[in-house]
């Protein structure tokens, strides 16, 4: 009994990699009714001697199940359910992982149930349930370390890898197939039957190579993988190097190189069952002839991929988002927008709750895998196509509103620009309040008189311009205290003491620009420190207070005015 179930699961791991996932209804009859009257080990060697492509696989199911559950044989049962599963789609396929878990979870077997957890842990992360599909490969460990059987620990170190490949940690998941692809190869050297895991080490290797950028290791497993695909005659495996071989070309810019590697695959498989490697292909024909400014023939390939994975599916509507983008189809740009949005949609649920970091020792006897180390919140909003849209609308009326508003604005610094372009002698001193009654101040009339005349020989002199001035400076300068000071500025002046002296410094400033030349080429920041600013911000502050505009604004319309009047002038003359 126990060799005849070892034998079997022999079958179950040939079958892995060579199964069809869509079914015809056609059967032969005559052929699978002489089944019935065969034993285990014969109905294996029968499934074993079926081509890949054969419609006979389901009838072969249906009759290895009816004799297991009629001779009640529990373990045949799940290596038929098992074989179920590998030949069914996805939601069927973990049905028939269940039923095996459920068989055999209170059994001491060595296939069983870890095999069950295997195939329910590979078909959930197919579904790109990585969360799920992690908490079956932890079960799977769990059995497997239990038994002992390093097929199916080295099985989990596998999918592992896969897992971390598609929550992008890459590193990791080198490391991951590195292991395997050892394992295989020793095991392949002894046994024959590991022909397809060692290829698909290889081959997941050299793929995990091609995502860290280390593309020379990558060539080197591609020629590995293809010299033992031409050596075991296996064209399938073949065809996946060629593909990887391409990939490799087009992020080396290879990219004559890569069309003909992918081509070449897509001949071998032109006959063969699709799947999503032709995706795959079609996606990098499309980035390739993207880069050599083919657009029409990349939109060929780019649309139709659609059956690939999410982050890949992405990847290819962002370049067709970019490029209808360039050709300013807003139709086609709204088209991919929402379609990204899906996507975003589908890998914003799958990795919800699926940690960066996942444990690394799969391997030891004794090691427990902890759901709640590897799994965390990384909820992000869902966007939908309709409040892209509105975005995008209000976008634009903020837009349109800007420039609106900043027409507007430039109308308006225009006029206040030519307002005191044509003034003149903005800094002449001149006192309309010299009738006022000097008592209502609360300082004596002389006092007022003396420090009014003071003022106007410190405008005359420009010592306004000192930048270490200060009312204490210039009260004592005056012979009189700061607050009569500050008031007779207060009223004869109207304005705070540091506004008069900013205000003075601003119309000096003015007239120097507008007659000075080379005062005019100073950076705005010389301008200031030379009329007594401490620094630019604040006399651009002090310049727009005064004036309504800025003096960036005014030394541009001051050159424009010039070279305007410049030209008028020139054309008279000729």
């Amino acid at each position: 009994m126990i060799k005849s179930c070892k034998s079997t699961y022999l079958i179950l791991i040939y079958a892995c990699f060579f199964i069809p996932k869509i079914w015809s209804q056609d059967t032969i009859a005559s052929q699978v009714s002489t089944w019935y009257k065969l034993e285990y080990d014969d109905l294996s060697k029968k499934f074993t001697a079926l081509k890949k492509d054969t419609l006979l696989y389901k009838n072969y199911v249906t009759v290895f199940l009816k004799k297991a559950k009629s001779r009640k044989d529990t373990i045949q049962q799940c290596n038929g359910y098992y074989i179920a599963g590998l030949i069914s789609s996805e939601p069927n396929a973990i049905k028939y992982a269940d039923s095996i878990i459920n068989l055999t979870k209170e059994k001491k077997n060595f296939i069983y149930p870890a095999q069950g957890y295997l195939l329910k842990a590979r078909n959930l992360g197919r579904l790109e349930r990585y969360t799920e599909s992690l908490d079956e490969l932890i079960k799977a460990n769990h059995y497997a370390s239990k038994n002992g059987n390093l097929d199916q620990k080295n099985k989990v170190i596998f999918f592992i890898g896969i897992l971390k490949t598609n929550i992008g940690e890459l590193e990791d998941s080198l490391n991951q197939f590195k292991s395997t692809t050892e394992y295989y190869k020793s095991k392949f050297k002894e046994d024959y039957k590991y022909k397809n895991d060692y290829l698909k080490s290889l081959l997941l290797l050299n793929n995990g190579y091609i995502r860290v950028k280390k593309y020379d290791s990558a060539y080197l497993y591609i020629r590995k993988g293809m010299n033992l695909s031409v050596k075991l005659n296996d064209s399938i495996y073949y065809g996946y190097f060629l593909l990887s071989s391409g990939i490799t070309h087009y992020y080396k810019k290879k990219y004559q190189s890569g069309l003909d590697s992918i081509f070449k695959f897509k001949n071998l498989f032109v006959n063969k069952i699709q799947d999503g490697n032709i995706a795959i292909a079609d996606l990098y024909l499309g980035k390739i002839y993207y880069e050599i400014n083919e657009t029409e023939k990349a939109i060929q390939y780019l649309e139709k991929v659609d059956s690939i994975s999410t982050t890949k599916l992405r990847s290819c509507y962002e370049l067709l988002l970019k490029i209808y983008r360039d050709k300013n189809n807003t139709g086609k740009q709204v088209e991919y927008i929402d379609k990204i949005l899906k996507v975003d949609s589908i890998i914003n649920k799958n990795y919800a709750y699926l940690y960066k970091n996942i444990e690394t020792k799969y391997t030891t006897p004794n090691l427990l895998l902890e759901k709640e180390q590897i799994i965390n919140s990384l909820k992000t909003n869902k966007r939908k196509n309709k409040s892209i849209i509105m975005l995008l609308i209000v976008l634009l009326i903020l837009v349109i509103s800007i420039l609106f508003y900043n027409n507007h604005r430039k109308k308006i610094y225009k006029q206040r620009f030519l307002k005191i372009y044509n003034e003149h002698n903005l800094n002449t001193f001149s006192n309309k309040e010299l009738n006022k009654n000097y008592q209502n101040i609360g300082i004596p009339k002389d006092v007022t008189e003396s420090i009014l005349n003071k003022l106007e020989e410190f405008e005359k002199n420009k010592e306004y311009l000192n930048s270490g001035l200060t009312i204490t400076e210039l009260a004592k300068n005056f012979n009189t205290n700061p607050r009569y000071l500050s008031k007779v500025v207060n009223v004869f002046k109207e304005k705070s003491f540091s506004n008069y002296i900013n205000d003075l410094r601003i119309n000096y400033a003015i007239e120097e620009l507008k007659q000075n030349h080379k005062f005019r080429k100073y950076t705005i920041k010389a301008i200031a420190h030379e009329i007594g600013f401490k620094s630019a911000e604040v006399f651009s502050k002090s310049f727009y207070k005064k004036t309504g505009i800025y003096p960036s604004f005014f030394l541009k319309e001051l050159e424009k005015n010039e070279n305007t009047n410049y030209q008028y002038f020139k054309s008279r003359d000729s």
